[in-house]
Formats: structure tokens, C-alpha cells, sequence
């Protein structure tokens, strides 16, 4: 049957010509690249391991900064850029990205709050749960019978 297939595709499908060579955009996807890194470290680094203030955060801030305007300035004069501008000035194409990115970043956020909620809020409550379960526990006499005759568990028999 798979051959049959392969026969019937072979025939039926039209040949594709081989299009112009195309140009890929490496000095764009390399500033791309230098641009969203320490802008993404800059980020979790941030009031968690350095201040925002110093140095660490604001370096990196700076670079990510800088290259993400040298590549707006490359892709602008590229021949086949890797994001092509001109899409911005359509309005469903802008409106499009902007709900995109904002969708993201509220699912993003809400996925980190439900973290930090379950970890600090409802595991507090399940640790507390649990401690007060076990200091009941030992309060219940667990016994074991053995051909009728009841033996304490703790081996004091």
C-alpha cells in the first residue's frame, strides 16, 4: 500500500522549480540574539539575585538595550531582514502582536503566581496539615494481632 502511495505521489504531484537563492540575514540574527539574552537574564537576575540597581542588572539592561536598536537599524536596510518592518504598518499585524505579547505575558505571570502561591500558601497549609496528622497519629494505639493474641507495635512485647 505505502508503495502504491509513493507511485501516486510521484505522478500526481506538481514539480516544484527551484526558487532564487535565497539571502540569509546573519549579522541580524546575531544582533537578535546579543539583544534578547541579557535582556531575558537581566530579567531573572533582577530582585532576586542582584538589586535593580546595580550593576549587574543595569549592564546587561544597557547592552540588550543598544543591540536590539542596532538590529532595528540593520533590519531596516536588509535585503532579506529576518523581521521585515513593514509588516508594523499593518494595523491587524500590530494589534495582532501587541494582544499576542500581552496575552503571554499576563499567562506568564499568572503561571508564576500560581507557583509561588502553591509553594508558599497551600504548602503551609499541607506541611501544617500533616504535622498535625502526625502528632495524632502517635496518639492512636496501632496494635497487631498474631494467632489472636494482641501485640503492641513499638516492640515492648
Amino acid at each position: 500500500m505505502g508503495l502504491l502511495a509513493i507511485v501516486v505521489v510521484y505522478w500526481t504531484l506538481p514539480s516544484i522549480a527551484a526558487a532564487a537563492r535565497r539571502v540569509i540575514d546573519y549579522l541580524g540574527s546575531v544582533l537578535l540574539v546579543l539583544g534578547i539574552v541579557p535582556l531575558l537574564l537581566a530579567f531573572s537576575w533582577a530582585a532576586s539575585t542582584f538589586a535593580w540597581t546595580s550593576v549587574e542588572i543595569v549592564g546587561p539592561l544597557a547592552l540588550a538595550a543598544l543591540m536590539i536598536a542596532l538590529f532595528i537599524f540593520t533590519e531596516r536596510r536588509g535585503v532579506e531582514p529576518i523581521l521585515p518592518l513593514a509588516l508594523f504598518q499593518n494595523d491587524i499585524f500590530s494589534v495582532s502582536a501587541l494582544v499576542s505579547f500581552l496575552a503571554g505575558a499576563g499567562m506568564f505571570g499568572a503561571i508564576l503566581y500560581v507557583a509561588i502561591h502553591d509553594v508558599f500558601f497551600v504548602g503551609t497549609i499541607v506541611m501544617a496539615l500533616a504535622a498535625i496528622g502526625c502528632l495524632f497519629l502517635r496518639e492512636i494505639p496501632l496494635r497487631r494481632s498474631v494467632r489472636g493474641v494482641q501485640r503492641p507495635t513499638d516492640g515492648t512485647s
